[in-house]
């Protein structure tokens, strides 16, 4: 490198490197400098920050006693500091009789700068800098354990007789959830460029919905994308390997993760999403709606029905409820419907998943707020409304659809605790016909509407287009074991989280199967795909376990009983077991815990509301019983956002936005 100035020096080739001397040999523990590449163009607004993040610095301390030692890593590791330029500090081990220090910089080409205006300096202590983003992360987890003290005014306050706090709380929280959902929609960039998946030797287009919605409005159901000759001409086109060895030998790729049809490319993934937003905003613009723009609205309203859900059940089941116990349901549930991790990476599938999530969870709180205490007469416009929604499940997810279930345990002291003349559903009186048909009319038609778009794809109204799916293995011919269910149930409830010490402090599940004896068990199980896994739900959301052993307690049941309640923690458990079971038949990943999670939250927040309110003569003994769940609940806020930084995640901010990784990195120097 060429000196242009006072510390600034050019590449006059790739990989340049600078050698710095120094006049007496001396012992050197740390090295300190400020580099910065301002000069550079810079490929995304985090970049500006400062010395681009991922550039990587090789630090390679000459000694005249020890010989040569290298240190390597990425010079944002060591990011103190954001603009104008980037604080680095090299921690190698002492050297004895230092000479002469060199800087490799493999990343930067020839032509580009680098300063090292601000100078180097030996043995510096590491200067103390606070980090505001983790300063506020901090106050926030301590925030909500001050909440649950029994003594703080939030734990005095009850949620029904103040009419100002709560909405006030209320509209806060969904204000800071509902930023935080879309800051993560947008932080790992956008998602929309057809790439080349070298694995697959395929095209992943990440445009499947606006697709659709293209196809909608043109009046057919098929994807008007080119099939390669051979794929159409394939008389086995979903075997995998077939399709891979073909693509490389002919140079024609296909659309991964498409499903294909009587020659034809279609989508698989339910049509909700399309209809509510893809659709309109194409009819209305003429343009294609972005993933991260629809992701992040998606997100909002899943926040908001979430948020919805947690109010309705603790009103239903505790009317004594304080704030804070409402906010700790609201967070959880948020958290529970995996939000945080879906909006992360804003594609097709997770989409699908955070409006189905939306509409079971919405309609399943429609419901609890139509039987307000389980004696008032119906409210039959959120019985209507809560019936279309989860019947709006079918578009989505369609193993949501268990959740009409809910109806049952929700209302079942109102007609089989009844006489026939009585009974408000299934009775012989005109309240129970009408009941029963705004009950269960609107689910049926959101069926129809579901048959009707799978005959148009293809053909079969019962046919959802699942076997058809081009992806990493052949699903029209893929069977499941019960091994195979079992092995898979135990990896969405019961795996660990596998923890490191360094930054993300996070390895994924699958590493931990590579290992014996797990990796021979896994060898029986044919046709298991275990994408990258952190951890089960009882390691994620360990609040849940805690708050569903409360049950233990008969004092509980028998409150439950009074609530009439008992049958719904049974019932919420059997359709949170039967929808992993129907996840595990297809895979292992984190994205589909959002389909039954939350519903092992209700049954957590009910069994706290039945324990809570048969010691209500003891409020000392509730608050005590919150507290331990709100650090738990903290706990687990921790994880699910320090799992955002894990590196072999879809979308890892190391390959997506490098700068913010780096630089979440620094918060935790000394300790990684």
């Amino acid at each position: 490198m060429d000196e242009t100035s006072g510390g600034v020096f050019q590449a006059t080739s790739d990989a340049p490197s600078v050698t710095l001397y120094f006049s007496e040999p001396f012992d050197l523990d740390t090295v300190r400098m400020s580099l910065s590449d301002e000069g550079n163009t810079h490929t995304t607004v985090w970049d500006s920050l400062g010395f681009h993040a991922g550039r990587m610095l090789d630090v390679t301390v000459s000694s005249r006693t020890e010989g040569t030692s290298v240190y390597t890593g990425p010079v944002s590791q060591r990011l103190l500091s954001g603009d104008p330029s980037s604080e680095v500090v090299v921690m190698p081990e002492t050297r004895e009789g230092v000479d002469s220090v060199r800087l490799d910089f493999p990343n930067v080409t020839a032509g580009e700068t680098i300063s090292l205006s601000q100078g180097f300096q030996a043995n510096q202590a590491v200067p103390v800098v606070v980090h505001w983003p983790l300063v506020i992360f901090i106050a926030i987890i301590g925030l909500l354990v001050v909440c649950a003290l029994p003594g703080s005014i939030p734990s005095r306050t009850r949620w029904l007789e103040c009419t100002a706090m709560r909405r006030t709380v209320t509209a806060g929280v969904v204000v800071v959830l509902g930023l935080v959902s879309v800051a993560a929609s947008y932080v790992s960039g956008p998602q929309e460029d057809v790439t080349m998946n070298e694995t697959f030797a395929a095209y992943n287009d990440p445009m499947q919905f606006q697709h659709v919605a293209e196809s909608m409005l043109e009046g057919h159901a098929w994807i008007d994308e080119e099939v390669p000759s051979w794929l159409a001409e394939a008389e086995n086109p979903y075997d995998f390997d077939f399709r891979r060895s073909e693509s490389l030998s002919n140079g024609e790729a296909y659309l991964f993760d498409y499903a294909f049809y009587d020659g034809r490319y279609y989508s698989y993934d339910g049509i909700l999403p399309v209809l509510t937003l893809f659709l309109p905003y194409r009819a209305i613009t003429g343009t294609d709606l972005s993933n991260n723009a629809a992701t992040a609205a998606l997100a909002v309203v899943a926040t908001v029905m979430a948020v919805c859900l947690a109010n309705a059940l603790l009103s239903r089941f505790r009317r004594d409820a304080s704030v804070s116990e409402h906010v700790f349901g609201m967070l959880a549930m948020w958290l529970c419907t995996c939000v945080l991790w879906l909006a992360f990476y804003p594609t097709v599938y997770h989409e699908v998943i955070l409006s189905g999530v939306s509409a079971a969870e919405g309609g399943v709180a429609l419901w609890i707020s139509a039987d307000a205490d389980g004696r008032r007469p119906l409210r039959r416009s959120r019985l209507l409304l809560g019936s279309l929604l989860v019947g709006a499940t079918l578009l989505a997810r369609p193993a949501l659809v268990l959740c009409s279930l809910i109806a049952l345990a929700l209302y079942w002291h109102r007609f089989f605790r009844k006489p026939p003349e009585e009974r408000e559903f299934f009775g012989t009186s005109g309240t129970a016909a009408l009941n029963t048909a705004l009950t269960i009319l609107p689910i049926l038609l959101m069926g129809v509407v579901a048959m009707a778009w799978n005959y148009a794809r293809f053909g079969n109204p019962l046919d959802f287009g699942y076997k058809y799916n081009l992806t990493g293995f052949d699903m029209a011919h893929k069977t499941t074991s019960s091994r195979q269910v079992l092995f898979g149930i135990f990896m969405y409830f019961f795996t660990p989280v596998i923890a490191n010490c360094s930054f993300p402090f996070f390895d994924a599940n699958t590493l931990w199967f590579t290992t014996q004896p797990y990796s021979d068990m896994m060898g029986t199980i044919s046709g298991i795909i275990i994408e990258s896994y952190y951890g089960g739900i009882l390691a994620f959301f360990p609040f849940i376990t805690l708050g569903i052993l409360l049950l233990l307690s008969p004092k509980a049941r028998t409150n439950l009983k009074r609530m009439f309640g008992s049958k719904l923690p049974l019932l919420l458990s059997f359709i949170a077991v039967a929808i992993a079971i129907f996840d595990s038949t297809v895979a292992v990943t984190q994205r589909y815990q959002a389909d039954f999670t939350w519903l092992l939250c209700c049954c957590s927040l009910i069994a706290y509301c039945s324990w809570a309110n048969a010691r209500q003569e003891n409020m000392k003994a509730c608050h005590f019983a919150l507290l331990p769940l709100m650090i738990l609940l903290c706990v687990s806020v921790v994880l699910c956002f320090a799992n955002l930084f894990a590196t072999d995640r879809y979308a890892a901010l190391t390959i997506t936005n490098p700068s913010v990784w780096w630089s979440a990195e620094t918060w935790f120097l000394g300790i990684s």
